[in-house]
């Protein structure tokens, strides 16, 4: 397919999760939508967290009949963004943003996936936006979809076929100076026969051994946690998975982020590919600090490092945000869809018009 068309393609699909346009709910817990070309575009529901892709394909082809068991399909997950820092400061200054969520996606069909994994049934795993109820903004948490059931089986890349890195948390504003923004998740696009993990990037620094920003986590290493400043941040966490990274309040780390479509930390998860804690260092009872509150680093195949504390009166860093991965698809897929930052993280099946 060439890369145009499916520019086309995604950039019709991103619209139509903004847009609802054209949609029909179907027989699944999904919805299904068709263009004006016939590329059907089916979003997963947030309130469930499986779905056999059999179901997809024949709620597809209850749009467009053209649709088969061998047409092409493309699973798109989009990670959770990163908080934001805390709100506007005086003299006008301004929190870091949290930086959006990584993407991931590959290329198959439901008798290709269903011959590489020996089912049709994928769990998945929607990442939380970071929240910014405290000074530092939280990592978002990575989107993953698996074929496991990863509350009973250990995460794993024979069992995993996408993450969507989470975003990482912006920094608190300082008494000079805006809070500094957290780093985006990974991009992972595989192509035919080659998976494709890729990292996220780093959160902004304040300068030279003032409070850098945590580096992006990828290939399931985790990032370094931001240096310098008033306390370098926390190291993000190896592996996969990627709850999104805390930061620091009066009483140590605050809770990490979490996933929208499921309670609770899902034991084949556990802390791997979390993000790193975000650092700040009260100078009393209070969280008035040294220096503004790092964010916390984002989830995924390889947690994003936390940002440190700013120097003085200087703003907390980013968060780095995490890496994402994407298994080998069973066709190429050579462009990158635009897409906006958005908040929580999302899957959608696409089949390409022909």
């Amino acid at each position: 397919m060439h890369k145009q068309k499916l520019f086309a393609i995604l950039a019709i699909a991103v619209l139509a999760i903004c847009t609802g346009a054209s949609r029909a709910m179907a027989a699944g817990t999904e919805a299904c939508s068709k263009d004006a070309s016939g590329t059907v575009t089916c979003i997963l529901s947030s309130s469930a967290s499986s779905i056999d892709l059999a179901t997809v394909v024949s709620d597809a082809q209850a749009v467009n009949s053209a649709i088969s068991s061998s047409t092409s399909m493309v699973i798109f997950a989009i990670g959770g963004a990163g908080g934001d820092g805390s709100s506007s400061g005086s003299g006008g200054l301004s929190p870091g943003k949290g930086g959006s969520g990584g993407s991931a996606w590959m290329t198959t069909t439901l008798a290709d996936f269903s011959s590489s994994y020996g089912t049709t049934t994928i769990y998945y795993y929607l990442g939380a936006q970071g929240s910014n109820e405290h000074p530092g903004g939280k990592g978002g948490s990575a989107t993953i979809v698996s074929v496991a059931d990863l509350s009973a089986k250990v995460a794993g890349l024979g069992n995993v076929v996408l993450i969507a890195g989470g975003g990482g948390g912006g920094g608190q504003y300082g008494g000079k100076a805006n809070g500094k923004n957290g780093g985006s998740g990974g991009v992972a696009i595989s192509e035919k026969g080659a998976a494709a993990p890729v990292s996220g990037q780093a959160g902004s620094s304040n300068g030279a051994g003032e409070g850098s920003g945590g580096a992006a986590g990828g290939s399931g290493t985790g990032g370094a946690g931001g240096t310098g400043g008033c306390k370098a941040g926390g190291a993000g966490s190896d592996g996969l998975g990627g709850q999104g990274g805390p930061v620091h309040v009066s009483t140590g780390p605050s809770v990490t982020t979490g996933w929208v479509n499921v309670s609770g930390l899902p034991g084949g998860i556990g802390t791997s590919g979390q993000g790193g804690e975000g650092e700040g260092v009260e100078e009393s009872a209070t969280l008035i600090t040294a220096g503004g509150v790092g964010g916390g680093g984002g989830g995924g195949y390889g947690g994003g490092g936390g940002g440190a504390c700013g120097s003085a009166t200087l703003p907390g860093a980013g968060g780095g945000g995490g890496g994402s991965y994407a298994a080998a698809s069973a066709g190429n897929t050579t462009s990158t869809p635009t897409i906006s930052s958005g908040k929580d993280g999302s899957v959608f099946i696409t089949f390409p018009a022909t």
